[in-house]
């Protein structure tokens, strides 16, 4: 698993900023394993996003150089939280079939 981390650039719009980054995402057919943000450098934010292929980790950098995104292998310990959330995604019923469930 790699992790790329990626700067905001202040003088775009967060969403749609998000936006161009989920259009890449899509496009590519590649659900990030997760995406949250992480800290800051300088005054930009910047966001960690992990991708279980090094192929399309890197397509991203490429295609994102302007944001000066930096790539590095998951430490074990962000391994764990990223399986921790995934597990914990998985146990929470969605409300609509949960809703559902309950109107019969």
């Amino acid at each position: 698993m790699l992790i790329v981390e990626i700067e905001k650039p202040e003088n775009e719009p967060l969403s749609v900023w998000f936006a161009s980054l989920r259009d890449w995402l899509d496009a590519n057919r590649c659900p990030p394993s997760a995406f949250t943000a992480c800290g800051r450098r300088i005054d930009r934010l910047i966001y960690r996003i992990s991708f279980d292929t090094a192929a399309l980790a890197h397509s991203f950098c490429q295609d994102f150089a302007r944001y000066s995104p930096t790539i590095r292998r998951a430490t074990q310990f962000e391994r764990d939280q990223l399986r921790a959330m995934t597990l914990s995604a998985e146990r929470v019923p969605d409300v609509a079939d949960a809703s559902l469930g309950s109107a019969g």
